[in-house]
């Protein structure tokens, strides 16, 4: 897997206009030592909906042959989005992308616009090597009122390009991302001298 290094600590500089435009820097935090945008300060009790199998019948002490077998209802629950997300998380971290992916599109079933599973959504995505919806992902993270991951979103978007030999906006992005001189444009550099 080619899990791409992230930058651990906030953003210190501030990024070109033509990312932030209007947008703000979030609050932050951190899960498994992977950024986040708290939105416990931007929701108001934040929640994830999601199904649960619930069984109903009688207990497996109590039945005999004459006993009706179990039915099963899918109930529509509501789970704390911290909790939900740190789950996410620890799946995304463990390099199971696929549990990782179905769990923050649940979150983006309830959170369209969420910064944090756009994101990590993208990098599942990138991992997992479906390139273009990663770059979509990526995108709305890049578009969404939080711009804590741009830097990140937009190094995944490039190398994403690179992978779909799309020569060209590759190397256009990694231009971009030297000129905002920010924590990928060493990294950045490299790979534009590279395409030369």
């Amino acid at each position: 897997s080619e899990l791409p290094k992230l930058d651990p600590k906030p953003i210190q500089q501030e990024l070109s206009p033509t990312l932030i435009n209007n947008r703000i820097v979030a609050k932050e935090i951190y899960l498994h030592d992977l950024k986040l945008v708290d939105y416990t300060n931007y929701r108001s009790k934040p929640v994830v909906q999601t199904k649960q199998l619930i069984l109903t019948g009688l207990s497996a002490d109590k039945e005999n042959e004459h006993s009706e077998s179990f039915e099963s209802n899918w109930e529509d629950i509501e789970i704390p989005y911290m909790d939900y997300l740190q789950k996410s998380i620890s799946y995304f971290e463990r390099g199971k992308f696929k549990k990782a992916l179905a769990r923050f599109q649940t979150i983006l079933e309830t959170y369209p616009e969420d910064v944090n599973a756009n994101f990590y959504s993208g990098l599942c995505l990138f991992n997992l090597g479906e390139y273009e919806q990663a770059i979509m992902h990526l995108d709305r993270c890049m578009k969404s009122e939080f711009s804590n991951f741009d830097e990140e979103a937009e190094w995944i978007t490039a190398l994403s390009f690179e992978k779909l030999n799309l020569s060209s906006k590759a190397k256009l992005t990694f231009k971009q991302i030297i000129e905002r001189n920010g924590f990928y444009a060493e990294q950045a550099t490299v790979k534009v001298v590279q395409k030369k």
